[in-house]
């Protein structure tokens, strides 16, 4: 009882032959195949809608993506900007403080030349001084004491 055995039903599947021991399937009627082409045909739209959804979320989430992308990329620039503007600002700070500077040096000169034409001053009021007699001295020294109260 094996494969060649015609009448044992693996001889029959193996021979590709129906008999009493393999009966054949009842044909199917029409309706039936008409019903089951459109379950399967409905079945594969569902699944053509079901990819076309997955499709339409990824196209959703690269979109999403991409103006992430750019927030970023705006983001980017305006930090450059702001990068920007603070050295603009920083130079402005720089030019000040050399201005300052500039204006300190000035001063100084100013305050150096100033302290020489007293210097000279006294130079000449004591060249006068020594040539007057002593009456002029007092009045000088009177000079003097008022000088050093408005100090």
């Amino acid at each position: 009882m094996g494969k060649g055995d015609k009448k044992t039903r693996r001889g029959k599947i193996i021979k590709g032959s129906y008999g009493v021991l393999r009966r054949k399937k009842k044909a199917v009627k029409a309706g039936k195949v008409v019903k089951a082409k459109k379950a399967a045909e409905a079945v594969k739209a569902k699944k053509a809608v079901k990819a076309e959804k997955k499709v339409e979320e990824k196209a959703v989430k690269a979109v999403e993506a991409v103006k992430a992308e750019k927030k970023v990329e705006e983001k980017a620039v305006k930090a450059v900007e702001a990068v920007k503007a603070e050295k603009k600002v920083e130079e402005k700070a720089v030019k000040a403080v050399e201005a300052v500077k500039a204006e300190k040096k000035v001063e100084e000169k100013a305050v150096k030349a100033v302290e020489a034409v007293k210097t000279e001053k006294e130079v000449e009021k004591k060249k006068t001084v020594a040539k007057k007699p002593a009456a002029v001295k007092k009045v000088k020294k009177e000079d003097d004491k008022k000088t050093e109260k408005e100090k």
